[in-house]
C-alpha cells in the first residue's frame, strides 16, 4: 500500500521541503569536506557545467541514447488508441516492455483481491492506459542512465535511476493536490535527473576528476554539492525543453533552464517537482551515507 502523501499547498511559499545534497549519495562517498568555497578544482568543474548551460543548443550529446530513445517514447506514447487484443499484440512485440507491464500488474494485484494476471491482455487491463504508459516510460527512459566504466556517471547511474523512480512516484502521488496531470508529473519526475546525466558525463569528460587509484572516491566539499543541484536542474530544463514531449512538461523544462530555475518557477509543475525532488532525497538520503570531515 503507498504511503500516505502530505497534500501540497502550492500558495504556500515554505511548502518546501529541505532536502540533504543528492551528490554525496549519488557517488556513494565516505564523507564531503564541509568548507564555505568550492575547492579550485571544484570550481572549474562548476565552470565547465556553466559553459553547458550557456551552449546554444542543447547538450543532448551527454544523454546516452537520447537521439533513440525519445523518438520511441514519443511513438510510442502517441499510439493510436486500439482495442485490447490489438494493443496486447502491439506491447508483445517488445519484450523488455512486456515484461516491465507484468511486473507493473503483479505489483497492482498486491494491493488487490485478485491474483497475478495470467497473460498480457489481462494485464494490460488492469494497468489501463495511464500504467500502461508509465510502465512505457520506465522502459524507454531507464538507458539514459545506464553505463560502464569507472567515472562519475558509471558509478552515480544505479543511483540517479532508483532515486528518479522515487521522485515520479511522489509526483505522482502529488498531482492531484497539485492540479496537475498525473503522467505529466510522472514523467517529469523521471526525466529530472537528466540533469544530472548530462553534468556528471561532462566532468568525466572533462578529466577534472580523474585520479589514480586507490582515489576511487573523489574528496568533494558539501559546498561543491549545493552548487551542483541547480545547475543539473538547468540542465535538466535544456534538454528536456528541446523534446517537448508534452506541453506541460516543455512549459516547466523551460522554466528550469530560465534565470532563476525551478526555484523561481510559478508553475504548479514546477513546485510540485521541488517539492517530489525533495521527498525523494529525503527517502534514499535522509540518513546520508556521507559525512562531514
Amino acid at each position: 500500500m503507498a504511503a500516505a502523501v502530505p497534500r501540497l499547498d502550492l500558495d504556500d511559499p515554505f511548502d518546501e521541503l529541505v532536502a540533504p545534497p543528492l551528490l554525496p549519495w549519488l557517488l556513494a562517498l565516505e564523507s564531503v569536506v564541509e568548507q564555505a568555497d568550492p575547492t579550485l578544482q571544484e570550481r572549474r568543474a562548476l565552470r565547465v557545467v556553466d559553459a553547458l548551460i550557456q551552449r546554444p543548443e542543447a547538450p543532448l550529446e551527454l544523454i546516452p541514447r537520447a537521439r533513440t530513445v525519445i523518438p520511441h517514447l514519443l511513438a510510442l506514447l502517441r499510439r493510436p488508441d486500439c482495442a485490447l487484443p490489438a494493443l496486447a499484440e502491439q506491447v508483445g512485440r517488445d519484450l523488455v516492455l512486456t515484461a516491465e507491464v507484468m511486473r507493473a500488474a503483479r505489483s497492482a494485484a498486491l494491493g488487490a483481491s485478485g491474483g497475478p494476471p495470467p497473460d498480457l491482455q489481462q494485464a494490460l487491463a488492469r494497468l489501463g492506459v495511464a500504467g500502461l504508459n508509465a510502465a512505457i516510460a520506465r522502459v524507454v527512459l531507464r538507458p539514459m542512465f545506464e553505463s560502464e566504466g569507472d567515472g562519475l556517471f558509471a558509478r552515480s547511474g544505479p543511483r540517479l535511476w532508483e532515486h528518479a523512480e522515487a521522485k515520479a512516484q511522489h509526483c505522482r502521488a502529488l498531482a492531484a493536490a497539485g492540479g496537475v496531470d498525473a503522467f505529466d508529473a510522472y514523467l517529469a519526475g523521471l526525466m529530472h535527473n537528466s540533469g544530472w546525466t548530462v553534468a556528471l558525463r561532462a566532468l568525466d569528460r572533462s578529466g577534472l576528476f580523474d585520479e589514480p587509484p586507490p582515489a576511487v572516491s573523489p574528496r568533494l566539499s558539501a559546498a561543491f554539492s549545493r552548487a551542483l543541484q541547480p545547475r543539473c536542474d538547468a540542465l535538466f530544463g535544456r534538454v528536456a525543453a528541446s523534446w517537448q514531449v508534452t506541453p506541460s512538461l516543455t512549459a516547466v523544462a523551460t522554466s528550469a533552464a530560465a534565470p532563476g530555475g525551478l526555484a523561481a518557477s510559478d508553475l504548479p509543475l514546477a513546485a510540485l517537482l521541488r517539492r517530489a525532488d525533495a521527498l525523494a532525497s529525503r527517502m534514499v538520503a535522509g540518513s546520508p551515507a556521507a559525512g562531514v570531515a
